[in-house]
This record gives structure tokens, C-alpha cells and sequence, in this order.
């Protein structure tokens, strides 16, 4: 009983000196606040950057598909066909991939 007791204040002084001797120092509030600050403008400089390429290929697309009915009316008519195929085929292949939901 006595050896238990010792042996449990021998650790624990000896954790309370391993606590003092190893000081972990934390960053200021500071610094996560500018981490923060700093990400977050980086997400929307590529949030911009992703919206500008959108509607750069949408632009190209409408412009493609407005050339095309005016100078080329069977490729309008064809690039209309695929798409609702492709659209068809997507789904069909994401309706039978999905749980039906019983009550």
C-alpha cells in the first residue's frame, strides 16, 4: 500500500516536471485570424476565376450553336439530337443507381 502511494507521487511529480520542461507554444489568435483572412480571399480569387471560365464556354457554346443555325442547320439539328441523347443515357444510368424511398 505504502510502495503504491509512492509510486503514485513519484509520477506524479515526475509528469508536473515533464509538464514544466515541455512548453508548447501556441500561435496568437492573430495568426489563425490572418489564416482565415487569407484563404478565404483565395476560395473567392478562384471562385471568380471558375465563374469567368463559365460563362466564357457558355458564350462559346451559344456562339458555336448560333453560328451553326444560321450557316449549318443540320448541325444544329444533330448537336440538339446528342444532347438529348446524352441527357437521356445520364438519366436512365443515375435512375437505376438510385434507393427508391419506402414509407
Amino acid at each position: 500500500m505504502k510502495d503504491d502511494k509512492n509510486i503514485e507521487s513519484l509520477l506524479r511529480t515526475t509528469a508536473h516536471q515533464m509538464d514544466k520542461e515541455i512548453e508548447v507554444e501556441e500561435p496568437s489568435l492573430a495568426y489563425f485570424t490572418d489564416l482565415v483572412q487569407k484563404e478565404t480571399e483565395a476560395w473567392y480569387k478562384r471562385l471568380w476565376i471558375e465563374l469567368a471560365l463559365l460563362w466564357l464556354m457558355a458564350v462559346i457554346c451559344l456562339s458555336v450553336l448560333a453560328v451553326s443555325v444560321v450557316y449549318a442547320p443540320l448541325v444544329f439539328i444533330g448537336i440538339q439530337l446528342l444532347s438529348v441523347i446524352v441527357l437521356f443515357g445520364y438519366f436512365l444510368k443515375e435512375s437505376s443507381g438510385t434507393v427508391a424511398w419506402r414509407s
